[in-house]
């Protein structure tokens, strides 16, 4: 009997067993089928927005060196990668053709100055002449102009004063006839009186009327004397009037005849001056003698000589070198339209290349450009994407990049320093426009660590392309958040690998 418990008893014990195993292994088994949750941490530092862009890299100063001249390249005094100073002599043509077209061309400057000098010496005496005439008709004709017509307006000419003086005397005369008159009138009258009296005779009275009648043809006379005399002042008046008038077109006349003369006289010297055939010549030995100068073949600024394209022998037309500044390094690249408003002047860039490795060299935007890209013809490029040209400058003199170099570039649009951030795919944005995204909780249930998924509400900061500045309750750094907060619901269970 006790056997049969015993028995009994282990049956049960094996059975609990099964059971138990069983549960654990289904607990294990749907543990297993549940897919990994993918998870980030909250994390705490610098976030920066940035803007990736490519680029050649290439010489901030940059200059080809052109020849216009046909001569040949008589000697090179530079190679390639040598540092030159601006004005150093990089090579010289042979001038021995053009030595000899410059004296050539002095000898016939010589000789063309010779006989245009005496031909311009004749004009130009024959203009000074003119001045010296004109100088002195006009002056005659202005000074007897301006002295007849003072004299006349003036009443001092000689045959004003004649006439003046005539017409005077005639008044004088005048006035003497009438006063005589009254005196003969009065003495008649008494002597007529006198008669009616008896007491003086008729003869008497006869020689009284006779000197009355004779009284009175004298003011008659006087009267036509004086009269004639007026007469002849206006008429000596308006014809001196006249004569002044046409002095003072005869006037007129000299000084337009001189201005004539004499402005004929400087055109024609003028013409002699232009027309000499030593300004021709002149131009042509200037031009020579530049050529001269040109052959030798100057640096136009400091740098390295990169490329030599003249040879000795060959004609020295066309592009002979190319210097550039090798220290002083920029790179053009392009920023994209829905960008370019973001990106000013003086940014921070980070710039990489394949030849520098992970190294970051710092850089800064120069300049963008104001205008889209342009077709050779200048009219805008059409185009799906439009970009505008933007230069970076290089701020490290050992940089490692050389011109030529592909770049990769990070335009630094804004930083912050000491926020927590999380992947941008972290967070889920709600309808009413709040942000929220998925933290990880531990539960301790039956003797086990369960993770449950538990949306908490954030605050969003700084973005980039691929975080997001958070800040808000329960937002610490460290702390374990859901990366795809889609896959999962509220309270869910999550597994992390």
């Amino acid at each position: 009997m006790k056997r049969r418990v015993i028995v009994i008893v282990v049956v049960v014990a094996i059975l609990a067993a099964l059971g138990l195993g069983l549960q654990t292994y289904r607990r294990n088994a749907a543990e297993a089928s549940r897919p990994v949750t993918r998870t980030t941490e909250v994390r705490y530092g610098e976030l920066t927005l940035s803007i990736s862009a490519s680029g050649t890299v290439q010489s901030a100063s940059s200059q080809n060196v052109y020849s216009m001249l046909s001569y040949t390249v008589d000697m090179i005094f530079v190679e390639e990668g040598q540092y030159v100073h601006r004005g150093d002599i990089l090579a010289q043509l042979n001038t021995e053709n053009l030595e000899f077209d410059i004296r050539q061309q002095k000898v016939a400057l010589e000789l063309a100055e010779l006989n245009s000098g005496l031909d311009i010496d004749s004009r130009f005496n024959a203009y000074q002449d003119a001045l010296s005439r004109s100088a002195m008709n006009t002056g005659n004709s202005r000074r007897s102009y301006e002295l007849f017509a003072s004299q006349v307006e003036d009443g001092v000419y000689p045959e004003l004063i004649s006439a003046q003086t005539a017409v005077d005397n005639a008044y004088d005369n005048l006035v003497s006839a009438e006063l005589d008159l009254e005196n003969k009138a009065k003495a008649y009258d008494d002597s007529e009186f006198l008669y009616y009296l008896g007491e003086l005779s008729h003869q008497s009275l006869d020689i009284s009327r006779t000197a009355l009648e004779a009284s009175q043809r004298a003011l008659e006379v006087a009267g036509r004397i004086h009269d004639t005399a007026l007469t002849n002042m206006q008429n000596l008046v308006e014809r001196l009037n006249i004569e002044v008038e046409t002095a003072r077109r005869n006037y007129e006349s000299t000084l337009l005849a001189s201005q004539q003369e004499v402005g004929n006289a400087k055109r024609m010297y003028d013409n002699a001056l232009a027309s000499s055939s030593t300004e021709s010549a002149r131009i042509n030995l200037e031009r020579l003698e530049k050529h001269l100068r040109d052959a030798a073949i100057t640096a136009p600024i400091s740098g390295t000589i990169t490329k030599v394209y003249a040879s000795e022998g060959n004609p020295g037309n066309g592009l002979l070198f190319i210097i550039e500044d090798l220290q002083a390094l920029e790179i053009v690249t392009k920023v994209k339209e829905y960008d370019v408003t973001n990106v000013q002047p003086g940014m921070n860039v980070i710039i990489r290349s394949d030849a520098t490795g992970e190294r970051n060299i710092q850089g800064m935007v120069k300049s963008i450009a104001p205008t889209s890209e342009k077709t050779g013809a200048g009219t805008t490029i059409l185009a799906n994407v439009v970009e505008y040209e933007t230069v970076v400058t290089v701020d490290e003199p050992d940089s490692g990049l050389k011109v030529g170099m592909n770049t990769r570039m990070s335009i630094m649009l804004e930083t912050k320093e000491d926020v927590l951030y999380v992947p941008y795919d972290a967070v889920i944005e709600n309808e009413d426009g709040s942000y929220r995204l998925f933290v990880v909780d531990e539960i301790i249930q039956d003797d086990r660590i369960n993770r449950v998924a538990r949306s908490i509400p954030v605050g969003v900061g700084l973005e980039t392309d691929f975080a997001v500045e958070v800040s808000g309750e329960g937002v610490f750094e460290g702390r374990l958040i859901v990366s795809d907060p889609f896959s999962v619901t509220e309270g869910a269970e999550v597994k992390i690998s």
